[in-house]
């Protein structure tokens, strides 16, 4: 856009990262400690608080994935970045998965992941989470009774 046509943002980044109806967390590629988890983040795992949410995750993006789903999920988030890598693509990556809310429910999400380098943190993914009401919906209990 031409300076003349551009117009001020009046928006900070933390109004963005904070009111976008998106979870959105931050992690550490090699050690997989959580770095951020916005608002949506902490509701969606049913948690009071950021510190809820980091003791119930255990700090960690493994802390985040069903533990019968994270061995599928870390093999394939690391296939694509790999082949992102060959393409000389952005490193992004795509994957479905279960978690489980503090209150014992056991969910669907959608992760859209980046991995980037920060000069300060080193690799990093950037990762927002969707929730799958077509998974929750094809994986809810039957509330049928056979008779």
């Amino acid at each position: 856009m031409t300076a003349t046509r551009r117009v001020q943002m009046g928006f900070s980044l933390r109004d963005v990262v904070f009111n976008l109806p998106a979870s959105i967390l931050i992690y550490d590629a090699e050690g997989e400690d959580t770095l951020f988890a916005n608002e949506e983040l902490i509701a969606l795992f049913e948690c009071d608080g950021l510190d809820d949410f980091l003791h119930y995750t255990k700090h960690s993006f493994r802390g985040i994935v069903h533990p019968d789903d994270y061995e599928r999920v870390n093999t394939s988030i690391w296939q694509q970045i790999y082949a992102c890598t060959k393409r000389r693509d952005r490193e992004n990556d795509a994957v479905n998965y279960r978690i489980v809310t503090k209150s014992g429910r056991v969910r669907w999400v959608i992760d859209r992941g980046r991995l980037v380098q920060s000069e300060r943190y080193g690799r990093i993914f950037y990762v927002i989470l969707i929730p799958d009401e077509q998974m929750d919906a094809m994986h809810a209990p039957s509330d049928k009774t056979d008779g």
